[in-house]
């Protein structure tokens, strides 16, 4: 009886209590608002009592929305917000999170015109390296409307943060066809602060600008090297976001909660940077599952990539490439493109790309516990694992010319793999390519015979290969340059395999075949054509906004179409002239 009472007396106690601070918000009958909205809880950390019981928990308010996201001819949408009775909708147009000094809905909102224009010759400025980059206002490209919204019930309790994207006046569905389009909303302070904003030069710049030998990178042009608050990496620089897809359609097939990174690395300093979708429980969803490659695939991580080196000229070119050279016993690349529009502004023309993670070894080989080791350094699996690459490794200083080191070495490599993987590599002539660089490889850790994939051996993974094949006309990319050579003097472990009379024929083999089959110039011409009517008509704007090199396209097409129709006559002689060298 003693402890009923004391529970009766304590919870009279905290009721008080809550009354007594919830006095100041504001609800349908219009007091002052809250200095800050409560968040909404983490459905991961909730155990609460069973549904049916006495002691559920009323369900959060929830914001209603009278048109869902779309984009439309329609020149003018007049947009209701609701909640339920007692509540106080709060909503943001700027893709900003609602708290109290967001806008009080109080009537219809009339959506018109172009949308939050948050680029402005400010945030031109705090992004832009001018010297090397454009990036223009532009008014006459579309800004859509991005409304954040938030249904606050009398107690204070925040419900979801509800966002949608609007378009209105528009003809941007009917003229890109069916290309996915992204919308992409959050806070603009973690985009654009000085100190914590992941777009921008910012603090990091200035500091930079501070270091020994920043000048004279500066003067010499060597503008990859430029740091700013865009080169941070890791969990810190990662911010929440939200986006719709609208995949095909003129309303979206999905919205989604997840985390935004900067990715890549010398184009960052690029203001239409590459951007890593990162999804997990601490935003929304842990994967993504969706049909976004012509099938349905689980995604923990998706790149938007600008094209790397060639951002200005050919955003699909390593998309291409590996389009070419799927099926030969290396990974590669899923890419389709994406029109971005973050916080409403348009963003520009991505590569969308699969992402090469814990998730896709398990999806593509259905093998769960393994090793990925990219430029010498552990992705993913456990640390002492990695006694396994150094295994490896040592291979480089073995004598694979012994028929027993040789069958030690096919026992934890496929070399089939490794032949056609490097042949690639050489023929292609893809400069941004050695042991220590966009150089990436998996292998399980555990032997099961049920798996061929999980037989111990290591298998190379592609990607970044688009600085190659006539890029800026540099002597080590035309069709002519002895790539061959520099992988040898570059690479021990190649090397190493090299000399073996075995792995010689098998890596002729794979040239050959990729020379006269898969860069057939027949083949590369025809295909290379399709990819540009593709991508063709979604780069007006992308131009108008980033760049005003509008012939680049055609420029690389013919370069590209150049360097494949002479690649084989002039470079499989040499490489031929090599391996016999080794014979000797």
């Amino acid at each position: 009886m003693r402890n009923l009472l004391f529970r009766k007396i304590v919870s009279l106690f905290l009721l008080a209590v809550m009354l007594i601070s919830l006095a100041g918000l504001t609800s349908c009958g219009g007091q002052e608002p809250p200095a800050e909205l409560p968040a909404g809880p983490d459905p991961a950390e909730q155990s609460g009592p069973a549904p049916g019981t006495d002691d559920e928990p009323d369900p959060l308010p929830e914001v209603v929305f009278s048109r869902e996201s779309v984009i439309t001819p329609e020149e003018s949408i007049l947009l209701e917000l609701s909640a339920p009775d007692g509540c106080t909708v709060y909503y943001t147009t700027d893709g900003s999170i609602p708290d109290a000094d967001a806008t009080v809905y109080e009537g219809p909102i009339e959506i018109t015109g172009s949308g939050n224009n948050w680029l402005t010759p400010e945030t031109i400025d705090a992004m832009l390296l001018e010297k090397y980059y454009k990036l223009y206002e532009t008014p006459e490209i579309p800004d859509a409307w991005v409304i954040r919204a938030v249904a606050v019930d009398a107690d204070g309790n925040a419900g979801e943060v509800v966002t949608h994207t609007y378009l209105p006046g528009s003809d941007l569905r009917e003229k890109l066809g069916d290309v996915l389009i992204l919308s992409i909303a959050s806070d603009p302070d973690g985009l654009l602060d000085y100190e914590n904003g992941i777009m921008v030069k910012g603090k990091w710049y200035d500091e930079w600008l501070q270091q020994e030998g920043s000048a004279e990178l500066l003067e010499n042009g060597e503008y990859w090297w430029i740091e700013g608050n865009y080169s941070g990496k890791g969990k810190e620089w990662e911010r929440p976001v939200s986006i719709e897809f609208f995949d095909g359609g003129a309303t979206p097939s999905l919205s989604v909660n997840c985390g935004l990174r900067i990715h890549g690395g010398i184009s960052r300093t690029n203001p239409h940077k590459s951007l890593r979708l990162n999804f997990k429980k601490d935003y929304g969803p842990k994967v993504l599952e969706y049909d976004l490659f012509g099938e349905k695939g689980v995604y923990k991580s998706l790149v938007l990539r600008n094209g790397g080196n060639t951002a200005l000229y050919m955003i699909y070119k390593d998309g291409w490439l590996q389009s070419l050279v799927g099926g030969m016993g290396f990974s590669t690349q899923k890419i389709r493109p994406a029109v971005v529009f973050l916080n409403g502004e348009y963003w520009g023309v991505y590569a969308l790309n699969d992402r090469y993670d814990d998730r896709y070894i398990e999806e593509q080989f259905g093998v769960e516990d393994f090793l990925v080791v990219k430029d010498g350094e552990l992705q993913e699996g456990e640390d002492e694992d990695m006694v396994l690459y150094d295994e490896l490794l040592a291979f480089a200083d073995t004598d694979l010319t012994d028929e027993s080191n040789w069958k030690r070495f096919t026992d934890i490599m496929d070399v089939d793999g490794m032949a056609a993987y490097y042949a690639v590599e050489v023929y292609i002539a893809n400069r941004d390519f050695s042991p220590i660089k966009n150089i990436e490889l998996w292998r399980s850790v555990t032997v099961s015979d049920d798996n061929p994939y999980a037989d111990g051996r290591w298998r190379f993974m592609l990607y970044d290969t688009e600085y190659s094949s006539n890029m800026y006309y540099q002597d080590f990319t035309r069709p002519n340059y002895d790539t061959l050579s520099d992988v040898l003097e570059n690479d021990p472990l190649f090397l190493s395999a090299f000399r073996n009379s075995t792995f010689r024929t098998l890596f002729l083999d794979k040239l050959r075949e990729i020379g006269s089959e898969r860069f057939k110039p027949d083949l590369v011409a025809e295909t290379l054509e399709e990819w540009r009517v593709r991508w063709l008509p979604l780069m007006e704007e992308h131009n108008a906004r980033f760049t005003t090199l509008d012939e680049t396209m055609g420029d690389m097409t013919y370069a590209i179409n150049d360097f494949f129709a002479n690649r084989y006559n002039l470079f499989i002689p040499i490489a031929e002239k090599i391996a016999a060298s080794f014979d000797d």
